[in-house]
């Protein structure tokens, strides 16, 4: 690391939690609670994004220029045909009930049709959810403390 403390690029090799995985073919049993949930969010999330085609190929739309109001949490929509993702993280440490404005341009740029009242899948936690996703409306939902969602939508 350098004189600040903090890891560079190439300190992986010697984050404790890292070398314990690795160091035993994969190990789980070695690492804490709290690693093994992060490590499937992460296996989780890597398959996402080799299933999910608005995440490997799909357009994307920065939702913040128009969400002025949110201070710690970050929306954005990627979509490829009918498949749309709307992704919403949470940097705070308290839950967050987010109010995201979807403006026309969003679903003119990403070639969106439609929308309304719909069922929503969080594909990170397999859960769904009826939101209102529709051009110059809000999302209302809520995200847990230091977590995200990519809701699914059939538009």
């Amino acid at each position: 690391s350098g004189r600040d403390g903090r890891t560079t690029i190439f300190d992986y090799w010697s984050v404790d939690s890292i070398n314990r995985l690795y160091n035993k073919q994969l190990d789980k049993s070695r690492l804490s609670d709290d690693e093994q949930n992060l490590l499937q969010f992460y296996r989780t999330l890597l398959t996402l994004c080799h299933t999910e085609r608005a995440l490997s190929n799909g357009r994307f739309f920065d939702l913040m220029y128009a969400n002025g109001h949110l201070q710690r949490q970050y929306a954005f929509v990627r979509a490829d045909g009918h498949e749309v993702l709307l992704c919403l993280a949470n940097f705070s440490d308290e839950q967050a009930c987010v109010s995201v404005f979807v403006p026309r341009h969003a679903f003119d740029y990403l070639q969106l049709s439609g929308g309304g009242a719909c069922v929503a899948r969080d594909l990170l936690v397999n859960t769904q959810e009826t939101i209102r996703f529709a051009p110059d409306e809000s999302v209302v939902t809520t995200v847990a403390p230091w977590n995200c969602k990519i809701l699914k939508i059939s538009l």
